[in-house]
């Protein structure tokens, strides 16, 4: 007989692992948040590109016309994809207003679906660093593109396993904006060591570990993986 999921832990221990488990997804939910706003005042820089273009912007000038489309509707949703896409696995809101998880699904889906993922796969076309850096970008878009829309057609069908397993491949890959600057950060601020041999180990890492990670998770806990 399986215990009810309702009942609340007893005992001194439970309490304090439920209490520090509340704890820990409050700090992550506060450091994605963190981040989110910075990367977005971050990318204030990348929007004069006519007067004052960016460092990164210099070299793209030949192809304005379709690069920046691109990079301003990938830079104004992903800070909110980042968000709704933390809040749509919050067990309280998917028991207490699945109403609104179902709102926030839809709006990340509809986000990554129709603006940043093509976005993603304009910029990666037109990335510099050779092909290592473009295939990395342009499998990272497409796998992103796959896994939402993997996830948003397997709830409509009710098949609520794949549709979590999918879910969280698509928040692995959405996750990859954080890392992808959490490396940089590291290798150039402790390590003094920021080039574009380094870039392309920081942009495989960015997001080929989140993707392992998360494949082990949804086999350990028997999430569909079809």
């Amino acid at each position: 007989m399986k215990p009810n999921s309702s009942t609340r832990p007893t005992g001194r221990f439970p309490l304090l692992a439920n209490g520090l488990s509340k704890i820990g997804k409050g700090v992550l939910l506060l450091f994605i948040l963190s981040m989110a706003v910075i990367i977005s005042i971050s990318s204030i820089q990348h929007f004069f590109p006519y007067t004052k273009p960016s460092t990164f912007l210099q070299s793209k000038q030949a192809q304005y016309s379709i690069y920046l489309p691109a990079l301003y509707g990938h830079i104004l949703t992903s800070g909110l994809i980042l968000f709704l896409g933390f809040l749509g696995f919050s067990q309280w809101i998917q028991a207490q207003y699945v109403h609104w998880h179902r709102r926030f699904g839809k709006v990340y889906v509809g986000l990554v679906l129709l603006i940043s993922a093509p976005s993603a796969f304009v910029m990666a076309i037109y990335a510099h660093g050779g092909w290592s850096i473009k295939s990395c970008f342009v499998f990272l878009s497409i796998l992103w593109w796959f896994f939402t829309w993997q996830a948003w057609n397997s709830i409509r069908q009710k098949d609520i396993p794949s549709h979590r397993a999918f879910m969280l491949r698509s928040y692995a890959l959405t996750l990859s904006a954080i890392t992808l600057r959490w490396y940089s950060f590291f290798l150039g601020y402790f390590f003094s060591w920021y080039n574009l041999d380094s870039y392309v180990w920081v942009a495989w890492l960015s997001w080929v570990p989140n993707l392992v990670i998360v494949e082990i998770w949804i086999r350990k806990n028997r999430l569909s993986f079809s």
